[in-house]
């Protein structure tokens, strides 16, 4: 009788320490989730807005095509290795190599164009792919 009494004794003392394991994980699972989900959105928030600044600077560059706009976005692109996809950096390290080895505006375009589509697809990869083209001006890789 005493080790039925026992057992029963143990076994809510198991209970308790089961319920009381389950409520703290039913209290604290959700809110690890929607951090982790707050966490995601902040990342991607500063990922967008560096990219924006990014692209400001290239299409400043792409616009004045002056040794100051190219310096800016060389800076910009500098930054760009800490939050930018490997993809992405390969685009701009091509451009900048095809305009510092003065190629071709074809040349030059061309890896103007994988730049766009690199950081999109970094930015939303579930986004359908896009034949995207930038409007690049005849001289691009031509410095002043």
């Amino acid at each position: 009788m005493k080790l039925i009494l026992l057992a029963l004794e143990q076994t809510e003392i198991l209970v308790g320490i089961i319920g009381a394991i389950a409520a703290v994980l039913a209290a604290s699972l959700p809110y690890y989730f929607t951090k982790k989900d707050e966490i995601a959105a902040n990342i991607k928030k500063n990922k967008l807005d560096r990219y924006d600044d990014l692209l400001k600077k290239l299409t400043t560059y792409l616009q004045k095509n002056d040794s100051d706009s190219l310096g800016e976005f060389i800076l910009t692109c500098n930054r760009a290795s800490s939050y930018a996809n490997h993809e992405t950096l390969n685009a701009i390290i091509a451009y900048l190599d095809s305009i510092k080895e003065n190629k071709p505006d074809e040349e030059v375009r061309k890896h103007v164009n994988e730049i766009f589509p690199n950081i999109r697809k970094d930015v939303n990869p579930k986004a359908p792919e896009s034949d995207f083209k930038a409007f690049v001006p005849k001289d691009s890789s031509k410095k002043n």
